[in-house]
Order: C-alpha cells, then structure tokens, then sequence
C-alpha cells in the first residue's frame, strides 16, 4: 500500500533529512542542494515522497493529495483559522525547527504598546505572509479599522511606509530586523507530523510511523546531529514529551461516563474517587504531569 508523504523545503529541509535519516529511512534527493523535487526510499518502496514549499503542505495533505506531511504549526493554523473543518489531523510535535509569529512595529514609529498604537492610527495596515492568522488577531483585538496585505515574504520591509504592523515569524536564525520591534507573540510554532483524516482513520501508516517514532528523544538525537554539521541551534523541545504542567481533562458524564472510564483505563490514566458522583473527581499524577478532572 502506497504511502504519499509531503517534505518541506527551505529551514526545516535540514533537520527533516536527519529525522528521516534517524528513523532508519533510506532517502536520496532530499538534502538542500538537491534539484529533484522527488526524492526516492531505497529501503521502503512503498513511500511516495515529494517535497514542497511549507505553507503548501497542509493544503495537499488536507484535501487528500497526501496522507502525511511535515510542517511547521504556523501553517497548520492559518490554514485552520481560516478553514476549521479541513480534513487535517495534527499528529505530533516533531520537537524541532522552532519559530515565533510575532507582531512587530518599526522602531521610527517609537510605538511601545498595541494600546498607543490603537490610539494613535485611525487605520491599522498589516502587512503579513498569514493573512488567516493577521485577521483573527485584529478581530481578536477588537481594532475598528484595519486592512491586511497578503504578502509572499519580505514582510518586515513594509514598516514604518506602507504598513502600520508586519505578521511574521522569526527564528533563532533568523531574528527580526534591526529596525523592527516585537510587540506581541501570537504563536510558538514548531515543526508538526500532520495527516489526511480519511488516511489517519482507515489507512494503515504504522510502518511509517513506527519508524519516525522509533528514533525517541528527537531533542537529543537531532540536536546533536545538527552540532556534527556545524549548525547552530537553541535548545530544542518536543510537546510530545511530558511537561511539568497541568493538563485539564473535560469529562462527560450521564451515557458516556463508562465507556469515557474504559477508554482512559486503556490509556493508562486512573480516575479516582466516585466519577458518577462527582463533578471534580481526584487527579491524576503521571510522569510529571497533573492531570486535571
């Protein structure tokens, strides 16, 4: 049984290669000086790769042209910001290529808030590469005017002239501009494993996927991969790792109180004290996390 699999060009193409390396996959043509556009699996025949520009990825994989695909969460939420119904499933952080969309001003504009921006402009321009994203932030904010300029990159140049505001990621390799200033982050993104729902719900992907889940600790497996390249990376984290964290569980009760109890028991996740009873049943502690009922 095929299976179709969308890569990344451009930053994440480097860290991708190692992961798939790591998994035990024998990929040729996927490296940033290749041409090819489909590179090919010696060892796995059945694996259809092709590689594509980020913010296409989610597209192809949510209208059913491949299975699976590698992305940054970035692209992933301005598709579903603007389509929240898309066949898509988020399967998992990858733990690497982190980013920050951050709004971000000109320093002429010596604006130290969103506040004294609001106040100050009638109008607010933003200028941005997530036209989805740029929106419901504005909405968000409650901003009576504001126009967004859907841009294909270059979106710090437009501040302080042409734009009030620039929508954009940045990396710890690529920081922001000199002449620009953050003033709020709107998402940490992270590269994510993303799937086809139809695909994830009735094909069989466990021989790809046990294969990118073997490879375990991607913080310390693709982390020091990339040092023995001679690149330079922040400290990398997975969120499929657990967190010191609470986790807040919302529970159904009436019909739905068994088979929600046996679907947590085969999780692995005890519910104590008297479910039927209780809206607040006890926590559960587990691998450092709280988890919260």
């Amino acid at each position: 049984m095929q299976i179709k699999l969308a890569l990344p060009k451009g930053r994440l193409l480097p860290w991708t290669s190692l992961l798939l390396q790591r998994s035990g996959l024998e990929l040729s043509g996927y490296t940033e000086h290749s041409r090819s556009y489909r590179p090919q699996c010696g060892n796995f025949p059945d694996l259809f790769p092709k590689i594509f520009h980020e913010r296409d990825i989610p597209i192809q994989v949510a209208v059913g042209n491949y299975d699976l695909g590698i992305c940054g969460l970035d692209w992933v939420e301005e598709l579903l910001t603007k389509y929240p119904s898309s066949a898509l499933v988020k399967v998992r952080d990858l733990g690497y290529g982190e980013s920050d969309l951050c709004v971000a001003v000109s320093k002429s504009a010596r604006v130290a808030s969103l506040e004294k921006l609001t106040s100050e402009v009638e109008t607010i321009r933003i200028a941005t590469e997530y036209p989805n994203l740029a929106e419901s932030f504005a909405l968000r904010l409650r901003l009576r005017r504001f126009n967004v300029f859907p841009l294909w990159g270059a979106a710090g140049v437009y501040p302080p002239e042409s734009a009030e505001l620039a929508l954009l990621s940045q990396t710890p390799d690529s920081p922001l501009d000199q002449e620009l200033v953050p003033l709020t982050s709107i998402l940490c993104s992270s590269a994510f494993l993303i799937a086809h729902q139809p695909s994830w719900e009735s094909k069989d992907l466990s021989s790809l996927l046990h294969r990118l889940y073997a490879v375990g600790n991607m913080e310390k497996e693709i982390g020091e991969g990339l040092k023995s390249q001679g690149r330079v990376t922040r400290k990398l984290s997975s969120s499929s790792q657990p967190q010191n964290s609470d986790l807040w569980f919302a529970l159904p009760d009436g019909h739905q109180q068994k088979p929600t109890l046996e679907f947590l028991r085969k999780a692995s996740i005890r519910v104590e004290g008297q479910f039927a009873k209780s809206r607040r049943p006890a926590r559960y502690a587990s691998s450092g996390c709280q988890w919260k009922f």
